[in-house]
């Protein structure tokens, strides 16, 4: 006799697609989109499944009282020790970094003094060479001028 699928599965409480599983791994024909499940078959899965049951109840430990752990005095003065002395290296590597930021920004206000200086002087040099380049030029303009002049009386 065949059982359907929703059968076994209210039998076993599995879902129906659980039980569909079962019936594609143990390789059992579908015919007309229905599994053959035979009554010996469901028989087979059911005796399994309550053994396996049993034997998770039986390798489980049964105890009434769950163990409580009480922190002892010594570990909560260790904890507090340690805590505090979390605190002072924090304390002391904050007040290290400060006295790091505060020497970098000395350092920069003395190397921003020393280039605005640098700047200052190589501006200057810069426009004492466009002068000398201007007074280059009125030369040259001149002597092409005096030249120009030297061929117009030798004509």
């Amino acid at each position: 006799m065949l059982v359907s699928v929703n059968e076994v599965a209210n039998r076993l409480k599995i879902s129906n697609r659980a039980v569909q599983i079962k019936c594609k791994r143990e390789g059992l024909v579908k015919i007309g989109n229905q599994y053959q499940i035979t009554v010996a078959v469901a028989d087979k899965w059911a005796n399994n499944l309550e053994a396996k049951q049993r034997n998770e109840t039986e390798h489980t430990p049964k105890s009434s009282h769950p163990k409580k752990r009480t922190p002892t005095s010594f570990s909560s003065f260790v904890i507090i020790f340690l805590s505090v002395v979390l605190a002072i290296v924090l304390y002391k590597f904050y007040t290290n970094l400060d006295a790091q930021i505060i020497d970098a920004h000395d350092t920069i206000k003395r190397n921003d003094i020393g280039y605005k200086k640098q700047i200052k002087d190589f501006n200057k040099r810069l426009n004492d060479a466009h002068d000398v380049m201007h007074q280059q030029e009125i030369e040259i303009q001149y002597l092409k001028f005096k030249d120009s002049i030297r061929k117009i009386k030798k004509l």
